[in-house]
């Protein structure tokens, strides 16, 4: 089986996810991380999840930057009066 790359957009740590519909149909697999506002898609087959997941790129008019969690956590500190 094929390692999960960390999320593009976010660079967190990518888990499987399944679903097993109540009404008979196919069970769906998705690969998703802890954030939630990164895109995911319900796939039919854990393979199919996977290569969605590891293929991912950001559209080529979006940029990001990764500022590292310390920096983050450096400005979201009160500001001494």
């Amino acid at each position: 089986m094929t390692d999960l790359l960390p999320c593009p957009f976010c660079g967190e740590k990518a888990y499987f996810k399944c679903h097993k519909s109540d009404y008979g149909l196919k069970t769906l697999y998705k690969v998703m991380c802890s954030n939630l506002n990164c895109a995911e898609k319900w796939m039919d087959s854990k393979d199919n999840a996977i290569t969605y997941w590891n293929t991912r790129t950001l559209p080529e008019d979006v940029y990001t930057i990764k500022i590292p969690k310390e920096i983050v956590q450096e400005l979201n500190e009160p500001l001494d009066d």
